[in-house]
C-alpha cells in the first residue's frame, strides 16, 4: 500500500471515529465560537431614561456639553494647572505676529489670465 493512500485511510477513520463530539468537533467549536464559558447568556438591568436625569447635574458640575470638563482634563492633573491655564491664556490673548500676517518675500500673486 502506499503511503498517501495508508494516511488518506487514516484520516478517514480518524475522522470517522471521532464524528460524533470527539477532538476535532471540539477544536472546531472552541476554535470558531469561543470556549463554553463566553457563551452563556447574560442579562443587564438597563434604564434608558437615566441619562436625561443626570443630565442637569452633569452640566452643572462640568458646565454645557462639558466644557469645563474638557478644559480641566486639558490642564493636567500634576498640580502645574494653574499656570499652565495662565500661558494658554497669555498665549490666546496675544495679538498675532506681524511676521505670520505678512506674505513671504519670495511670494508672487496670481493674477488670473484674460
Amino acid at each position: 500500500m502506499r503511503p498517501v493512500a495508508a494516511c488518506v485511510i487514516a484520516l478517514a477513520a480518524l475522522l470517522a471515529a471521532q464524528a460524533r463530539g470527539g477532538l476535532i468537533r471540539r477544536l472546531i467549536a472552541e476554535n470558531l465560537a469561543g470556549p463554553p464559558e463566553q457563551r452563556v447568556a447574560a442579562r443587564y438591568e438597563f434604564d434608558p431614561d437615566v441619562a436625561a436625569r443626570r443630565r442637569a447635574e452633569f452640566e452643572e458640575l462640568h458646565g454645557p456639553r462639558g466644557e469645563r470638563l474638557v478644559e480641566r482634563l486639558g490642564l493636567g492633573e500634576d498640580g502645574f494647572s494653574r499656570e499652565r491655564r495662565l500661558r494658554q491664556r497669555a498665549r490666546d490673548l496675544a495679538p498675532p505676529a506681524a511676521a505670520t500676517l505678512a506674505p513671504p518675500a519670495n511670494a508672487t500673486l496670481a493674477t488670473p489670465a484674460a
